[in-house]
């Protein structure tokens, strides 16, 4: 908890970390954000924060005409009143390995009243127009020093001596910054451009002269006011901005972890303390011989609790203090904007010792009712009442096992009616809530069959061998130990599956919704570009292909295409395209909605197969086939192909096999008739086959170049592909731009990388930190078990028993407290998300529309739950084999 805490409040910044980082030595920051405006308000700690009245029923703002300018800076501060300005854009440079896009900052950053936004390492700032300086990774990158020079391609190309270095305190030290003076390469200066940041570097704005700004339409950030904000002002979005950061992430976190922290610790503390008093019996049962009546013994016992959970309070916020600056010295990227300072703050570690003292306290009540309660005659003989099974425990454990699951089909029905007949916002959360609560119940209820569950164990490995025969009996015998042990196991396997789960299912719908433009590892791009009044025109792929071959030193396909009717958009042209075989409603919805609106996926369609995002018909050999599909090209697509027939990547294309072009002229298309009655000016069907790719690419229908003559498609070479594997480095993309802007040509490259893959890493955290839980638990478990059993080991010495005994009665405890506990939480940990993927089977079963939020889907990482549930459990085990089996000498024999 001191760890999470720590770094969390570490990435919000004080106030006074704001002035240095944001503002430096200056007064303030002004921006113009709106035509003067009386009714413009804004946050005192903020410049996003700011708000006017508006029309309810329009949102049309009330205090100012739409078409009202802007006023610039100057305009609304006194005469004579010094700035500061900085510009930021890009800019691309000739860099050591061909050309790249570098940050561009335009300004006063080498101004010393701006010392903390900026700093100046090496060196001077620019003081002409013809100096620049860089950050220190541009120097890398563009492999010069300061004294030397760099060439700029755009926006204004031309040759610039290198001064000095600086870093943008508000980046990360690996980004490449170029800093020029003001306009210098962009030519636009910071009076034109309504963008710029202004600072003033000596006049201070109270927070009257700010909503003075204000009507004027500016927003400020000033040192006086975030030194002294206004405890009376009318604010747009409530109180501080930096507290109400604080609150809002770390209060929510503290509750979630320290409420898992206080289940986990009350649940093993309290089985230590139970074997702890348990073995102190007899010294419990002197006292109370003595006179000490049962509130001595209750608090002697609960004392310790206390003292404990204080101890272990102590040192764990001494470690999570050290954890947390270890990870924040890992993660920090040098940007002051992300960590700007390591904040520990006093009250939160109180907070926490305190909550460390509590949490020992309550772990301690179970064993301090027990010891109050000893039975005196019968500690003192040392005999021991083997525990009573709570019948109760049990049936209210099959109750809650039946509520949870009532909650789960409950919460997934109100989810299914929240997505139909229409989107319900209330409907679908409080069917989320349901259903988590359910799943909770369901984790109690089978923590409180848990002892039932562990004599059944007993039971089915009663004709096993004896080390298995103990190890069940000591589990299922002393479930004071063993039963929290395993909730605690099965508690954290739960929240990391249920965790996991819904990551992965997050993961499925963003792999299913990413729009491929190529097959994976392909490096690839259309040939065409557009001049000043958007006419576009074709790229001569003799270019690109030399550069992409001898930069990226691999195959390089060049596939044909016949136009797009939205190329050019010419309505006296005549274009060819497939026709979409769909049903006659679709296409009665599509005409009436000119082809727009959520009724294109309930017929199945997208933007692509209406014809709206690239070419639809292509032309090209099995070569180029294969290239579009990133796969083999099946043996009916060749023989499709290379017969004068066309191959579908797309079956909404081909009825009866065949597809059918038609050609339409341009102002048909522009007015949508094409999904009309209306007839085409020709048509054209051909036999065709379907092969489907691993993704939907914007590759409609294959034809050969011979079957494109022969009905008369009028093709050109209009697309580049390459496979390369991984994405190139960023050297390599320099050589790749250099290089084509040497031959002038202006090519859009893109690697395809599919969609972001954010829940394998977050799984394998997961899998980590349940993994540490639960081989701490079963440390736990298995270490008192052995201590528990003591007095049994010296009797199995006694008699004779070889270590091999012990031994496999420890590796046997941890197949069963570990291997139940992990059963039980990924068992019940999949549950919520089945529950949430229900709605979607029954939709999908019944051709449900929907109206918003996407169909959940049941995609868990069974890779990580395979280690959780069966590796994890053996590997407790043989650790548990291999320290065992020691041989205690309770009986020496004479020889």
């Amino acid at each position: 908890m001191v760890a999470v805490t720590t770094v969390a409040t570490s990435l919000i910044p004080t106030n006074a970390e704001r002035i240095v980082t944001e503002l430096g030595g200056t007064e303030a920051i002004v921006t113009m954000v709106s035509p003067p405006d009386d009714t413009l308000i804004q946050h005192p700690e903020s410049l996003s924060y700011y708000e006017v009245d508006r029309d309810p029923m329009t949102g049309e703002p009330l205090g100012h005409d739409p078409d009202d300018p802007i006023l610039s800076v100057r305009d609304v501060l006194p005469p004579g009143t010094e700035l500061l300005t900085i510009v930021e854009s890009s800019a691309t440079v000739r860099t050591a390995s061909g050309l790249g896009a570098l940050a561009l900052v335009e300004g006063d950053a080498a101004d010393p009243a701006l010392d903390g936004r900026f700093s100046l390492i090496e060196g001077r700032g620019p003081r002409t127009d013809r100096e620049v300086a860089v950050s220190s990774s541009a120097l890398d990158r563009l492999d010069i020093s300061v004294g030397g020079e760099i060439e700029v391609i755009s926006p204004e190309p031309g040759r610039f001596a290198v001064v000095g270095v600086i870093e943008d305190r508000q980046r990360p030290t690996d980004d490449d910054v170029l800093f020029a003076r003001d306009g210098a390469i962009s030519g636009v200066p910071a009076e034109g451009d309504t963008g710029a940041t202004v600072y003033l570097p000596d006049t201070r704005l109270d927070w009257p002269a700010v909503r003075e700004l204000n009507a004027q339409g500016a927003v400020v950030l000033s040192r006086a006011v975030l030194q002294d904000p206004p405890a009376d002002a009318r604010l747009p979005f409530g109180g501080s901005i930096t507290l109400y950061s604080s609150l809002t992430s770390v209060i929510p976190m503290l509750a979630l972890i320290g409420g898992f922290a206080l289940f986990e610790v009350c649940l093993l503390a309290g089985a230590a303390m139970l074997v702890g008093t348990r073995s102190d019996l007899r010294a419990l049962a002197t006292v109370a011989s003595v006179g000490g009546d049962r509130r001595v013994l209750f608090r002697t016992v609960s004392l310790g609790g206390v003292v404990l959970g204080l101890v272990g309070g102590i040192v764990g916020a001494a470690v999570g203090v050290g954890a947390a600056a270890g990870y924040v010295a890992l993660t920090d990227d040098g940007s002051a904007a992300k960590y700007p300072g390591f904040h520990v703050d006093p009250l939160v570690l109180a907070a926490i010792v305190g909550f460390a003292l509590l949490s020992g306290w309550i772990a301690s009540l179970v064993a301090a009712r027990t010891a109050a309660r000893v039975d005196v005659v019968s500690a003192l003989r040392g005999s021991r009442r083997p525990p009573k099974p709570s019948r109760a425990a049990s049936v209210f454990g099959v109750v809650l096992l039946g509520l949870g699951a009532l909650g789960l089909l409950g919460g997934a029905t109100m989810t299914f009616f929240g997505y139909w007949p229409e989107y319900q916002y209330s409907w679908v959360w409080i069917g989320i809530l349901v259903i988590v609560v359910g799943a909770i119940a369901m984790q109690l209820g089978a923590a409180l069959l848990s002892p039932t569950i562990l004599r059944g164990i007993t039971r089915l490995f009663a004709r096993g061998g004896a080390s298995v025969r103990m190890a069940t009996r000591d589990a299922s015998r002393n479930s004071a130990r063993s039963v929290p042990t395993l909730a605690a196991i099965a508690s954290t396997v739960f929240v990391a599956v249920a965790l996991m789960t819904m990551l992965g299912s997050a993961q499925h719908q963003a792999n299913l919704t990413y729009q491929h433009t190529a097959p994976l590892g392909t490096i690839s791009g259309p040939l065409v570009t557009y001049d000043d009044e958007g006419v576009a025109s074709l790229i001569p792929a003799d270019d690109v292909v030399t550069v992409m071959e001898t930069v990226l030193e691999t195959e390089v396909e060049v596939l044909s295409s016949v136009a797009s009717p939205y190329l050019n958009n010419d309505p006296d042209a005549t274009f060819a395209r497939p026709r979409l075989q769909i049903s006659d409603a679709c296409r009665e919805l599509l005409a009436e909605t000119q082809g727009m609106g959520p009724q294109q996926e309930d017929c199945g369609l997208n933007w692509f197969l209406l014809g709206q995002f690239g070419d639809q018909i292509w032309v090209g050999s099995v070569a180029d086939l294969e290239a579009a599909l990133g796969e083999p090209a099946s043996d009916e697509a060749r023989r499709a192909l290379n017969g004068g027939g066309a191959v579908s990547l797309h079956p909404q294309f081909v009825a009866d096999d065949e597809v059918r072009f038609e050609w339409w002229s341009g102002e048909q298309l522009a007015d949508q008739t094409n999904f009309t009655d209306m007839a085409p000016e020709r048509a054209v069907a051909l036999p065709a086959v379907v092969q489907r790719p691993a993704h939907d690419y914007r590759f409609g229908i294959f034809v050969s170049p011979a079957t494109a003559r022969e009905v008369g498609l009028e093709f050109d070479e209009s697309f580049v592909i390459a496979d390369v594997g991984p994405r190139p480095s960023e050297e390599t993309y320099d050589q790749l731009w250099g290089a084509l802007a040497a031959v002038e040509v202006p090519a859009i490259l893109y690697h395809e990388g599919g969609p972001p893959q954010f829940a394998g890493g977050a799984a394998w955290i997961f899998t980590g930190i349940a993994a540490l839980i639960t081989l701490a638990a079963s440390a736990v478990a298995l270490g008192l078990a052995r201590a528990d059993a003591r007095r049994d080991d010296e009797v199995l010495d006694a008699i004779g028993a070889p270590p091999r005994l012990q031994r496999g009665v420890a590796f046997w405890q941890a197949i069963v407290v570990a291997g139940i506990g992990t059963v039980l939480g990924a068992a019940i940990g999949l549950l919520p998300n089945l529950a949430l993927t229900l709605p979607s089977l029954v939709g999908v079963a019944n051709d449900i529309p929907r109206d918003a939020a996407p169909f959940w889907a049941f995609a868990p990482p069974w890779a990580q739950l395979a280690l959780l549930v069966l590796a994890l459990p053996l590997v407790i085990a043989l650790g548990s084999w291999l320290t065992a089996g020691r041989r205690r000498v309770a009986v020496r024999r004479m020889p």
